[in-house]
């Protein structure tokens, strides 16, 4: 009898235990959309504040040469090509996905890059590593050279260690000219201050703060950067509305932006990382 009580208890618990861990987990996304859309993601700075040293509020200015010429030229709603215009398609980070983006009008083409074991600076998303080389594949100089060409900019996702990826791209500008077409992304506070050293070998396009893998808030991330000079704010298209207003000056980018719901669903005046079909589908 003993033995069968045992039993019993220990299976009670169990499916009590099942039950509260199903429970934690189901309400983790409802907490999520309120601290988004009600308290502006102050719970996502606690919770930062108590498992991380990321903070914002010390950034260092951006030199006085960068160059947000590129974020003029863009136009009131600036498209970007998310990988290269075929974003999780079959054709995302390849050369003929960047003419097709450049036929359709886009002027800034982003580019997931991957530094691989041979140290060349590949058009890959990941995670695994990207397969061989071969002849015509897409790299970074290419699509570089391309975008000069076309008065277009590129706009690198670093997919590989930032630092020792970034220096490997900043290696292959030959001219002020080239750097200017870069519009580098900045994910984390350290990265402005390479930036800065970047921007001491060559006059670099203003950059982007990206906001997906930042811990803190993007009120605390954009009003920070803002007051570093910086012009371009990435956010996540979930997150949008933890921030309905940004610092004056400057633009938002919503990413990603995959269809047409989405892309009527957002403020006007909000850059896009889109595929180039959207602009065949539904008219931004």
């Amino acid at each position: 009898m003993l033995e069968s009580c045992q039993k019993l208890c220990t299976s009670k618990w169990l499916v009590v235990c099942v039950l509260a861990a199903s429970a934690m987990v189901l309400a983790k996304p409802a907490l999520r959309w309120l601290d988004i859309h009600v308290t502006a993601e102050v719970g996502k700075d606690a919770i930062a504040l108590l498992t991380s040293d990321e903070d914002w509020s010390n950034l260092p200015p951006l030199p006085v040469s960068a160059d947000y010429g590129w974020l003029k030229q863009a136009g009131a709603r600036p498209l970007v090509a998310h990988a290269l215009g075929e974003a999780s398609l079959p054709g995302q980070n390849t050369l003929p996905a960047m003419e097709r983006a450049l036929a359709g009008g886009l002027r800034l083409l982003e580019l997931d890059l991957w530094l691989d074991d041979e140290g060349r600076l590949r058009c890959h998303h990941g995670p695994q590593a990207p397969s061989d080389w071969q002849p015509g594949n897409c790299d970074f100089s290419t699509v570089l050279q391309r975008a000069v060409a076309a008065g277009a900019y590129v706009v690198p996702d670093i997919k590989t260690d930032f630092v020792t990826t970034g220096n490997a791209l900043v290696a292959q500008l030959r001219s002020n000219e080239s750097a200017r077409h870069v519009v580098l992304q900045l994910y984390r506070p350290e990265h402005v201050q390479m930036f800065r050293a970047w921007s001491q070998l060559h006059t670099l396009a203003g950059p982007i703060v990206t906001n997906y893998i930042a811990r803190r808030s993007l009120n605390h991330v954009a009003v920070n950067a803002a007051r570093a000079g910086i012009r371009a704010f990435t956010v996540p298209i979930y997150r949008r509305a933890a921030m309905p207003e940004m610092p004056d000056g400057v633009m938002v980018f919503v990413h990603p932006v995959h269809n047409c719901d989405d892309l009527h669903d957002l403020p006007k005046g909000d850059g896009l990382y889109l595929r180039t079909a959207l602009l065949g589908d539904c008219a931004p």
